[in-house]
């Protein structure tokens, strides 16, 4: 699913990859960066999409929120699971709830 390399010394996280905020901050201005991930940081406009499917929202619904395209949506849910290496939008949002991306 993703990378488990973590630090050695905590056997405990040993199913969870190590995440860095850059800046510091986990505000949605940030990108954030996966050990391990294909394209390794989430843009802004990818978490806001996760937020969104995790309250329920379709593409479409989606798409009429943030005033783009079914598409782009699409395209940013299909890039973000690539980046978690799931196959489905309920995995993702799971995953990602779990790193502490939502």
């Amino acid at each position: 699913m993703y990378d488990t390399a973590v630090h050695p010394s905590n056997s405990t996280a040993s199913m969870m990859p190590m995440l860095h905020f850059p800046g510091g901050g986990d505000e949605l201005g940030t990108h954030k960066y996966i050990p391990g991930s294909r394209a390794r940081t989430f843009t802004p406009r990818q978490i806001e999409i996760m937020r969104w499917i995790a309250k329920g929202k379709s593409d479409w619904q989606i798409a009429q929120i943030l005033f783009i395209s079914n598409k782009t949506v699409n395209y940013h849910v299909e890039r973000a699971k690539q980046k978690l290496r799931v196959t489905t939008r309920t995995q993702a949002v799971l995953v990602a709830d779990h790193l502490g991306l939502l």
